[in-house]
This record gives structure tokens, sequence and C-alpha cells, in this order.
């Protein structure tokens, strides 16, 4: 799987970076990757979607020598499609590498990556290990072997441009949530797969957005993602799938101590299961039993409630023996 390593540089790499009021992760992140364009060539496009906390001034004040830096200053906030697909409609590099302002990754890593990405020509797009930067919580870890996922972490994924190119920009709808699985049925429906890397390891530093912002961002996950269970999956599976999203968001909500916002969430999931019906795509029947499969992971309903009991089960009663 690692064959390529050996690239002297990586000119064949753009890396998109979507910014969004984090101008303090931005003086953390943003550094290796100027040393990667300086040293290796690296191609670095900064999308900032309407920052007003001083994110552009900062951004405009690095120096990546005769290189220079790609900033795209957005307008308004065109959110996480319309930010990566700006970053994306000028990317040259053979191989994209999407993160977010708020993941840090070194040069080493975008070189490991593009070279996984290089040695398999099956392979659309990869996402490595993802863990939380403070609490060390995972986002993306699926074990120490390779392994074809149901979709990339949006934190951090590199994507084959060629691929890109026949499938298109990422669905405009998906503002917020969503947007990785749409995107990986897409790349599957063309046959290729995706794939985890569990050999890098990306530190991401992601916080709850507060208030309304937060709120929106809730409303914005409980339409998409069943939209799009709608959009791609036969009736059965959609529903089952959409019903338990809605369920496990709805609970979230609850525990967070927002229930107004939990109370308005399932007419948000049926306003999305209703629009994805709308904009029915028949895929092809190997992708629908990929993910309707129990090991299909992330789970996205997929997963019978009675194998998670049976599993949560057997935890306990490992730990009970020890």
């Amino acid at each position: 799987m690692a064959e390529g390593l050996g690239a002297a540089t990586l000119r064949d790499v753009s890396v998109v970076v979507l910014s969004h009021n984090r101008v303090d992760e931005l003086r953390t992140n943003l550094p290796p990757m100027v040393a990667g364009v300086r040293e290796q060539g690296l191609q670095l496009i900064v999308v900032d979607n309407a920052s007003s906390d001083g994110s552009r001034e900062f951004i405009a004040s690095l120096d990546c020598g005769d290189a220079g830096l790609l900033l795209v200053q957005n307008t308004s906030n065109l959110g996480v499609a319309g930010g990566r697909n700006a970053g994306a409609s000028i990317a040259s590099g053979d191989y994209i590498l999407f993160v977010d302002d708020d993941t840090r990754i070194g040069v080493e890593d975008i070189r490991k990556l593009r070279g996984v990405l290089a040695s398999r020509e099956d392979v659309g797009a990869i996402s490595p290990r993802v863990i939380q930067a403070q609490t060390g919580a995972p986002q993306c870890d699926n074990g120490t072997e390779y392994a074809e996922i149901g979709n990339y972490h949006g934190a951090c994924h590199m994507v084959r441009r060629a691929v890109r190119r026949r499938a298109g920009d990422i669905d405009p709808v998906c503002t917020f949530g969503g947007e990785e699985l749409d995107y990986s049925i897409k790349i599957r429906a063309l046959g290729y797969k995706v794939m985890y890397v569990p050999d890098v390891t990306v530190m991401h530093n992601n916080v709850i957005r507060p208030g309304v912002e937060g709120a929106n961002r809730r409303r914005m996950r409980a339409f998409n993602l069943p939209r799009l269970h709608f959009k791609y999956f036969p009736l059965r599976l959609a529903i089952m799938f959409s019903l338990r999203y809605g369920l496990v968001h709805t609970l979230s909500a609850l525990r967070s101590g927002r229930p107004i916002v939990a109370l308005g969430l399932p007419l948000y999931v049926a306003r999305g299961a209703l629009q994805g019906r709308r904009e029915r795509v028949v895929l092809p029947s190997v992708v629908v039993d990929f993910y309707a499969r129990t090991d299909t992971r992330p789970d996205f309903g997929n997963v019978p409630l009675w194998h998670k009991l049976n599993r949560r089960l057997l935890q306990v009663s490992a730990q009970g023996d020890r």
C-alpha cells in the first residue's frame, strides 16, 4: 500500500483548507503547510467563508515564497460544499487534500496519503485516522487495517482529481452535514473505492459552535442526511436509516440541553426525506448492497440494533471476567 512514498516533492498535491472564524486554529495549522509549499512544492489554497475575526488578514500575511498562496475570499458563508467546491475548482494537483481549519496535519503525513492514493488506481478517496485534539476521542477510527469505508471524514480526506472531474462538485445543498456521504456515494457509483488509512493519524480540534449557529448546524444535519438516504437508497433502507438517524440526533440534542431544538428536528428529518424522494437517483446495485451490509462503517443505521445489543453485552461480560 505504501508505493510512491519516495517522491522528492509534492508538486502534484493541492491542499484546500476551508476556514471560517477560527484564526487561532489557522495560526497553529497553516505554518507547517506553508513550509510544505516552500520546501515540497505543495499548492496551498485557503478558502475563507466570510470570516470576521482577522482570519483573512492573517492568511494574507503568510509568506510562501515565490510559489505563493491562493486565497479565495468568499463574500458570504457558502458552507462546506460551496467552500470546498470553490477551492477544488482552482486546484491543479493530481491529488487534492481537503482539510478543515482546525485539522492538524504534517507534510510527511500528506506525503504518505499521497503515496497510498497513487499506489491504488481502484481507490478514488482516502481518509486517515482522525482523533479529537483535546480529548483523544476517535472520530474516524476503523482499526489497524486498511479498510473500505462508507464515507471519508470531512476534516481530512484526499481525492484523486481525475475522479473528482468525473464526479463533479459536492452537492451544494450540503452546506453542513452529509457532504461526506454524498460524495463517497458518487465515487463508489463510478466504480472506485473509499479507503481508510490506519497508519496516518491527524488531530482535529473541532468545537461545538454555540448559540444560533450550533442550532442551525443540527438542523442542517437533520435535513441533509435523510435527504441523502431517500435520494440514493431504496425506500425500505431509506426509512430504516432515517428513523435511526433522526432518533439518535434528537436524543443528542436533548442531552445537550436543547429541548426546543430537539423537538423541531423530526420536522427537518421529514422535510429532508421528502426532498430526497424528489431528487431520486438510482444507484448500481453493488453500491446499495455495500451500504446495506452490517459490517460497513460508519453505521448509517445498517447495523441491526440486536447486533449492537449483543456486542454491548459481550463487552460488559468481558469486563466482568477481568
